[in-house]
């Protein structure tokens, strides 16, 4: 918001790269869910294994400076995980990793959140 949409299409290029480049390694995919929110899915991963993922993205994401102009942009990000549970709605399974990403936004931001 403090910069404009320009700039927000290169941040989202940017992040949609690093996506891209951790995804590939675990058979996962991206994809746009809301304007700034995106939904990642690692298939054949635990909870345990996406979160540790989710973390490794987090982290090339906190380490990523984006130039737009004379500035340099830092990106944060908030991620919450969960897991498939047997017989669960796609509509409870997304609730449910909303749910630990609003928990994290309120603690503090910038961080993966599970286990709700």
């Amino acid at each position: 918001d403090d910069y404009g949409h320009e700039c927000g299409d290169v941040v989202l290029k940017k992040v949609a790269e690093c996506f891209q480049r951790h995804l590939e390694e675990c058979d996962g995919y991206a994809v746009r869910w809301g304007g700034e929110e995106f939904l990642l899915v690692f298939a054949g991963l635990d909870e345990k294994q996406a979160f540790s993922k989710t973390e490794t993205i987090l982290a090339g994401i906190q380490k990523m400076k984006v130039t737009y102009g004379e500035k340099e942009v830092s990106v944060t990000m908030t991620f919450g995980v969960a897991e498939y549970r047997k017989d669960e709605t796609i509509e409870r399974l997304v609730k449910r990793a909303d749910d630990s990403l609003y928990k994290g936004k309120a603690h503090g931001r910038n961080q993966v959140i599970g286990g709700l």
